[in-house]
């Protein structure tokens, strides 16, 4: 292990060294001699990708292993580490996060649905700031109020749930066989399950959150999938349908919203987005430039995570040895 990494520790003092200070210097031992050159050399792969310093990826690393100690997906949980490391200081752009605040953000963020938001999206490979981007401009972030056949005020709802999915793609309890067959299986893989999820396009599933933001999350991962990740275009596929948004970007014919783009793009609070793509690869857009960053996903997920749980054990009993030995030097003090 190199100095520069971890926190040097006292492990000399005057006199006769007690049994407490003898185990200090052993387990300093023991974190000098971890190996951990796995854990090291991806760090030094994905900050390669990312274009940033590799010794102070590696820093940054090690000053959150509290933090991945405890993580079930450690190769993405440390690139997203490293993401927020490089975009730490990027200013956003003028056209984004001007639609509700940070702390109204968070606050969201940290619901109930909130919190089920971010588990799907990790399941689909999605940015949750996206998303939740999307569903304010779709539905202000209120499912219930959009649920049902009619509105309060008795409108017919062409559009349901907080992702807003059209009525019309979907097929009701007396549907023929010919529409139920006419309206494929909505699918998306599942990076959870190592499967492809596929939802029936039942209308009356609408009406229910977790499904509604599966299938809304799953459409615009398949958006992004068609757009090679363009997020405006996929945004616009999202919300005109593909002939749609092609008719719109490139004859100006408008069906839907002409300026859905720059709404949503006002409820982005994060200069970058960031998709997993595939089993050993995520991507990261640059917001202001459109760059993107391709990173691929270490497969030796347990032998990195076997190496944080070790540091971080041995971390712990030297710090608190070093705390009972300051107690008991105040202890002696107060005689």
């Amino acid at each position: 292990m190199g100095a520069n990494v971890f926190q040097s520790f006292e492990t000399s003092g005057n006199g006769d060294i007690s049994p407490e200070k003898i185990k200090e210097m052993e387990l300093n031992h023991q974190l000098d001699c971890l190996n951990t050159s796995i854990l090291n050399q991806y760090i030094q792969s994905l900050a390669l990708e990312l274009e940033i310093d590799e010794q102070e990826a590696i820093s940054y690393i090690y000053q959150n292993v509290e933090k991945l100690s405890i993580s079930e997906t450690i190769g993405q949980d440390i690139y997203s580490l490293l993401c927020q490391y490089k975009f730490q200081n990027t200013p956003l752009p003028e056209n984004c996060g001007t639609n509700w605040s940070v702390s109204e953000y968070q606050e969201y963020l940290n619901s109930e649905q909130g919190q089920k938001q971010q588990q799907i999206c990790r399941e689909y490979g999605m940015d949750p700031h996206l998303l939740f981007a999307l569903e304010k401009v779709e539905s202000g972030l209120n499912h219930e109020s959009h649920i049902g056949t009619y509105d309060v005020n008795g409108k017919y709802l062409y559009v349901v749930g907080i992702t807003q999915q059209e009525r019309t793609n979907f097929y009701s309890s007396n549907a023929s066989q010919e529409e139920i067959e006419s309206k494929q299986n909505r699918t998306c893989y599942n990076y959870a399950t190592h499967q492809v999820d596929s939802i029936p396009m039942q209308e009356w599933l609408l009406d229910d959150f977790e499904m509604n933001v599966r299938l809304g999350t799953m459409g615009l991962t398949n958006a992004l999938i068609t757009s090679n990740y363009d997020v405006s275009y996929a945004l616009d596929i999202y919300n005109k349908g593909k002939a749609g948004a092609d008719n719109f970007r490139t004859a100006e014919i408008v069906s839907g919203n002409p300026n859905y783009v720059e709404a949503v793009m006002k409820n982005i609070v994060v200069p970058y987005l960031s998709f997993q793509i595939s089993e050993e690869e995520m991507i990261v857009i640059d917001i202001t430039t459109g760059r993107k960053y391709s990173c691929h996903i270490s497969k030796q997920q347990k032998e990195m995570q076997d190496i944080l749980n070790t540091f971080v054990s041995i971390k712990q009993q030297i710090e608190n040895l070093e705390i009972n030995q300051k107690q008991e030097k105040s202890l002696k003090l107060t005689r």
